[in-house]
């Protein structure tokens, strides 16, 4: 058994859910089932259901049934991807343990030892049977599964096939998966897809569960998969240090959660083109975010035809997406008018998510491949530090010393977050900068890279990274705003092609997009002839196509913008993937603002902020430069402990008005959520600040509500694209005015994230109006940060919704 340690699991409690079917509420139940695979093959399978306590008086009968050592496993696992049931088979008997939960055991608690030592003393012929060398393990997911009945049960596994990795094509394909299954004997690919990778609501059954683990047996008895599985190294967790398989385990966990977050039912907003000759349906998408994609092998999109007053719902696939415009294949009914388009079913994972993937299992099976990355030791395992920061390829001559060299104005808390990222010290390869709204995060990396590019070292290249492709735009036009152009941005074709060109206008000819990436380093050096720094998004690392460009300009410095919202894990593939020239990392963000997506929905979840022995040396820019001081004050006591420090002297209290709309109230949609009548009162302040020409842009928490104010700018006349955003698309983006349409007016819902409410107030220049309901905000919304705001500015920051046609309020607000 593995030693005790308290920081392996989530933390929550678990316990097992109580389960509608009654084999698996029973002590023990016994059951026939057949295969489903092939129709060639007629075997029946003994079904023994058992509980956790009693796995010692059923183990000995299931090995009698095991042949040539090999059994296969299966987990059914809960919506947290916690397992509930491992399920063990041999060719004809499979045993199904539903777990017991060992929370306690993980958390410290000790109230039921004696109840504990119990269950140990009973479940260690489980555990025997996982460590035994003698027995070959197969499954699939074999890194899932190892990993979570580590963190789940505290139970650890040898001798662990992933037959995956045995397969023919990517490992997450349904290709791989179809080449372990299927020998020499067809198979049935629509079962294969019901019972792998099919979008589950909850956990599998014992009957669903017993078939996944005999499926996995049975993969190990064709003679080419034998063979293979042969050569092939094994996982051992029993020989893993305790320090090492938790964070690993963790990371496994954390991805494969974030996988099963992902939508199963995703509603389209489109306009139907036409109907084409063939029978196939041509649409555009309207929005980025609910565009049309490629659909995967377990997707359908479900196309809704209204005729008549009836309406008909049919099935089909995507034919072709480029761009806006996607071509569905012929469905069965299309008469009448296209009213509705679906995807149904989960997508699988992005080729960054893959890659991780397969080097977290590399991991189980060498986690010295793992822990001897000076920059993975760094983030993880600091007290490992001294033993590899040699191991960092550095020059044998000492590298040049690099000054900065930077026109524009730099305050000393920006001059010193800069000499960090310039720093050759070996003691600054990782370095944390903390920035808060405004305080010129961009402006410290502009530095840094005109700095690099002016030293002496003229191998010295930069890659500027951030987890949105907007954020990259951002840095990019920063660059452009001094007066460096010697870039190059690689953004996806997906996003810039016909969705996003205008982004780019004022960079336009230093783009390369994911489509026209060069084939060869020739390639690369013509399209790159002198620029060694490259922007990019995180997941555009992973693109395979990006060797010739990584050979040219290799990644040396890097440096990670919106670090706050990156999860820690996601930067394991670039790391290891580019080991061999990677010398510094440099992460820039905000843990005030925005967390990783995710994290209030996956506990454990972190951003490198999160690492305490990292934010303890982050360095802090101080002074902000965008906010009227009355907002950045209130900002500066109840966010940053009263250290962020203004430029502005200008105590104006006009700055910011609170709009009382006092008839509204908040209705969901769907899983989302508006309010109507802040929509009409944003109008109101719109036309207004149209006529005045402010500039302006609106934020709301609600994407029903986003949707609803866009629609009412448009049928308004007034300009609409760009105008309005989630709170979630818009941290990074400034201007001189924002409208805020906070939507409720009965629970606090978003207001009790005060990351996200930060983020909110912090993104003016000049002035702010934020529409909401006096009484919720002065009720129940008292502990919010919003309520902090107002109560800092007075009584006199309200203005009553009848009061919006009166031009005071314009007058008001403080514009010079």
């Amino acid at each position: 058994m593995v030693q005790e340690a308290s920081d392996l699991t989530s933390g929550e409690e678990y316990t097992t859910p109580p389960s509608p079917n009654l084999q698996d509420s029973a002590n023990m139940a016994q059951f026939l089932v057949k295969q489903k695979l092939s129709s060639e093959h007629d075997t029946e399978i003994c079904v023994t259901s058992c509980h956790e306590l009693d796995v010692h008086e059923n183990l000995p009968k299931f090995m009698k049934s095991v042949q040539e050592n090999t059994i296969g496993l299966a987990a059914a696992y809960d919506q947290k991807c916690r397992v509930l049931r491992l399920a063990l088979s041999s060719p004809t008997e499979a045993l199904v343990v539903t777990l017991v939960a060992k929370h306690d055991r993980w958390n410290g608690m000790r109230k039921q030892a004696k109840h504990q030592a119990c269950i140990e003393a009973k479940t260690s012929a489980l555990q025997c049977l996982l460590n035994n060398p003698a027995i070959v393990k197969a499954a699939l997911r074999m890194d899932k599964l190892a990993a979570s009945i580590f963190l789940d049960h505290r139970m650890t596994i040898a001798s662990a096939k992933d037959l995956l990795s045995a397969g023919d094509g990517p490992r997450h394909s349904l290709a791989a998966l179809m080449s372990v299954l299927e020998g020499y004997v067809p198979i049935r690919k629509r079962t294969v897809i019901d019972m792998f990778i099919k979008d589950d609501s909850g956990a599998n059954g014992v009957r669903e569960t017993a078939l996944q683990a005999w499926a996995a047996y049975y993969a190990t008895t064709h003679p080419h998969m034998a063979l293979r599985l042969e050569q092939m190294s094994s996982i051992d967790t029993s020989t893993i240090e305790l320090h090492v398989m938790a964070p690993l385990a963790k990371l496994i966990r954390v991805a494969d959660q974030v996988l099963s977050f992902k939508p199963s039912r995703v509603k389209h907003e489109i306009k139907h083109e036409q109907n084409l000759e063939t029978g196939e349906i041509l649409i555009t998408s309207q929005r980025y975010k609910t565009k049309v994609s490629r659909t995967a092998a377990n997707q359908n999109v479900e196309v809704t035809f209204e005729h008549g007053g009836k309406r008909t719902t049919s099935k089909t696939r995507t034919a072709e997406v480029h761009g806006r415009v996607a071509v569905l294949c012929a469905a069965e009914e299309t008469k009448g008018s296209l009213v509705r388009v679906e995807t149904v079913g989960r997508g699988g994972p992005s080729p960054a998510e893959i890659m991780k993937s397969d080097l977290l299992l590399r991991a189980l099976h060498d986690p010295d491949f793992l822990i001897s990355h000076p920059f993975v030791e760094a983030l993880w395992f600091p007290r490992r530090k001294a033993k590899n920061v040699a191991k960092l390829k550095v020059k044998s001559e000492p590298l040049p010393p690099v000054d900065i060299s930077y026109d524009g104005p730099l305050n000393d808390s920006q001059r010193a977050a800069t000499e960090a990222i310039l720093s050759r010290d070996q003691s600054k390869r990782v370095v944390l900068v903390h920035g808060p709204p405004g305080t010129g995060k961009t402006t410290v990396i502009a530095a840094a890279v005109t700095s690099v590019m002016a030293s002496r070292d003229r191998n010295a290249t930069v890659w500027l990274v951030a987890q949105s492709n907007v954020a990259v735009k951002n840095i990019a036009e920063k660059l452009a705003s001094v007066d460096f152009f010697d870039f190059t941005i690689l953004v996806s074709t997906g996003f810039h092609f016909d969705w996003h060109e205008h982004l780019y206008e004022k960079v336009e000819r230093n783009v390369i997009t994911s489509e026209d990436l060069p084939d060869d380093i020739l390639q690369a050096e013509h399209m790159l002839p002198t620029s060694r720094v490259i922007l990019c998004t995180l997941s555009m690392l992973s693109n395979r196509r990006l060797s010739p460009i990584t050979s040219l300009v290799p990644l040396r410095t890097v440096i990670f913008d919106e670090a706050s919202q990156i999860e820690i894990g996601d930067y394991l593939a670039m790391m290891l993937q580019f080991r061999s020239t990677l010398q510094k990392m440099v992460f820039i963000g905000d843990d005030k603002q925005l967390e990783p997506h995710l994290s209030q929905d996956i506990f454990g979840m972190e951003s490198v902020f999160d690492k305490s022995h990292l934010r303890e040396n982050a360095l802090f820019l101080d002074t902000q430069y965008r906010m009227p001081l009355a907002i950045a004050t209130c900002i500066s006591e109840n966010v940053y402990k009263g250290r962020l420090k203004s430029l502005d002297v200008n105590f104006d209290t006009s700055c910011c008005r609170f709009v009382d709309v006092a008839s509204g109230t908040d209705n969901p949609q769907g899983s989302s959520r508006i309010n109507k009548q802040e929509v009409a009162a944003i109008l109101t302040l719109s036309k207004r600040f149209f006529h005045q020409k402010k500039s302006f842009r609106i934020i709301t928490p609600y994407d029903a509500q986003r949707t609803l104010l866009e629609n009412a700018l448009k049928e308004a006349g007034l300009p609409w694209e760009d105008m309005c955003f989630n709170i979630d698309s818009f941290q990074g983006n400034e201007d001189d005015y924002i409208l805020v349409s906070v939507v409720r007016t009965q629970r606090l819902g978003f207001l009790s994230d005060h990351r996200r409410v930060n983020v909110m107030l912090t993104r003016c220049k000049k002035g702010m109006v934020i529409c909401t309901h006096r009484g919720f905000i002065e009720g129940p919304a008292r502990p919010t940060l919003i309520s902090k705001l107002v109560e800092s500015l007075g009584d006199s920051a309200w203005v009553a919704e009848q009061e919006l046609e009166a031009a005071q309020i314009f007058d008001k607000i403080h514009d010079t």
